[in-house]
């Protein structure tokens, strides 16, 4: 509960412009949730898009560049 507190208030109070900015540099859930956050997406939208107003196709895209950063920059790869 607290970490969703952070997320609403890094979303409302921080500037945020971008997801990635949000969960990798403000709340940090990006970093400290297994796979970058992606297993509580669903209520990190419903925060997210309520806060910063953004609509679903604002949201598929913050999401798609989220993802792909993660995959591209935070995962282990071999």
């Amino acid at each position: 509960r607290t970490t969703l507190a952070e997320l609403r208030w890094g979303a409302k109070a921080e500037g945020v412009v971008h997801l990635d900015d949000l969960l990798l540099r403000r709340v940090r859930l990006g970093i400290t949730l297994p796979g970058g956050g992606l297993s509580i997406i669903q209520r990190i939208k419903e925060i997210v898009t309520e806060e910063l107003y953004w609509d679903e196709p604002r949201w598929q895209e913050e999401l798609t560049k989220y993802k792909q950063l993660l995959s591209d920059r935070y995962s282990v790869r071999f």
